[in-house]
């Protein structure tokens, strides 16, 4: 199956800094070819090769820098990939996402235990490289982390990424996961990879059709989700339930969202979700013309805050139920792992 040869974790990566080359960047060029080979004269220029590696190293536009990656097709690969690897160690290094995505083009399984440990870089635009340069390479030994990763990294675009890469080393198992993936929330570039790794683990086309393709898998008896990325036993049906004195709520998916049912309490109140990367806080109150519900999304680490200021909410006779969206911003296609009252 082709693959693209970059995907972004959460959307385009913003450039650091200006498309030209300041007097910082100058430096940290002779610094990083001086790692590559001492001159002979100071004044004679870096070879044509570490000028590239460097342009990626450290800045450039978006443009910029896929020029760079097509220069170094043009250079022979047993001198680029030694020179990518001793880059990939200069302290000074901006952007090792892009030194990984170019080993990704012009290494083999041979660097792979070199690209191992930038899975858990801090940085989720190297984590997101680094699995992508490892599926290249066919990687198979590196699949237990992907599912580590896909099960529970931060970032839901590293996450999704994991997916598709288990399916390009033909792992049986993700096509619900792959499915979910065919949601118009998913970035353009990750929906499309996830179909094309979906007709290949299946052999039918879908389009691109996420209803299609969970309806085929429910006709053909494939194994619930087996990751956050698609909600982990997505078809077992069971609620989430909690229970205190006369209060009780369960939650529930339903398609794109998840419903909160609370008995026994009234407005105002705050209904609390646990997912695997933060908290999901469900603010409900009464106003003059009703009942109102906003969410925060709680993260912590690896995503930013958001917040859904208006929920669907209604009123029943013994509580209330409320819609969050599954699928997008909020809740960043976690499952909730508990839920709980809080007034």
């Amino acid at each position: 199956m082709p693959r693209s040869p970059r995907r972004e974790p959460d959307g385009p990566v913003v450039p650091r800094g200006a498309a030209g080359m300041s007097v910082g960047v100058v430096v940290a060029l002779v610094a990083l070819v001086l790692v590559y080979k001492r001159q002979v004269h100071d004044e004679l220029p870096p070879p044509r090769v570490d000028q590239v590696i460097a342009a990626l190293a450290f800045e450039g536009s978006p443009e910029a820098t896929e020029r760079a990656h097509g220069e170094l097709d043009e250079f022979d690969e047993r001198e680029v990939v030694p020179k990518l690897l001793a880059a990939l160690t200069v302290p000074e290094t901006a952007r090792p996402e892009e030194l990984i995505l170019a080993l990704a083009r012009a290494g083999d399984d041979a660097v792979a235990p070199e690209v191992r440990p930038y899975l858990q870089h801090v940085d989720a635009r190297v984590r997101a490289a680094a699995i992508d340069a490892l599926a290249s390479f066919g990687d198979t030994g590196v699949e237990p982390e992907l599912r580590r990763i896909a099960d529970a990294d931060p970032a839901l675009g590293v996450r999704q990424l994991a997916v598709i890469a288990l399916a390009d080393l033909e792992a049986d198992d993700v096509d619900r996961d792959l499915a979910v993936m065919l949601d118009e929330t998913t970035p353009a570039d990750r929906r499309e990879s996830a179909d094309g790794s979906l007709e290949v683990t299946t052999g039918e086309s879908f389009g691109a059709d996420r209803a299609a393709a969970e309806a085929w898998l429910d006709a053909h008896g494939a194994p619930p989700a087996a990751t956050t990325v698609g909600g982990r036993g997505r078809t077992d049906g069971a609620p989430l339930a909690w229970r205190d004195g006369e209060v009780e709520v369960t939650v529930e998916r339903s398609g794109a969202w998840l419903v909160g049912r609370v008995t026994g309490a009234a407005p105002p109140l705050h209904l609390a979700l646990e997912t695997a990367t933060g908290r999901i806080l469900v603010a409900v109150d009464r106003r003059e013309d009703g009942v109102s519900a906003r969410a925060d999304d709680l993260p912590r680490e690896g995503r930013p805050f958001e917040r859904h200021a208006s929920l669907p909410v209604e009123v029943t006779p013994d509580g209330l139920i409320v819609r969050l969206p599954r699928v997008g911003r909020l809740v960043a296609g976690d499952e909730p792992a508990s839920v709980r009252v809080v007034r």
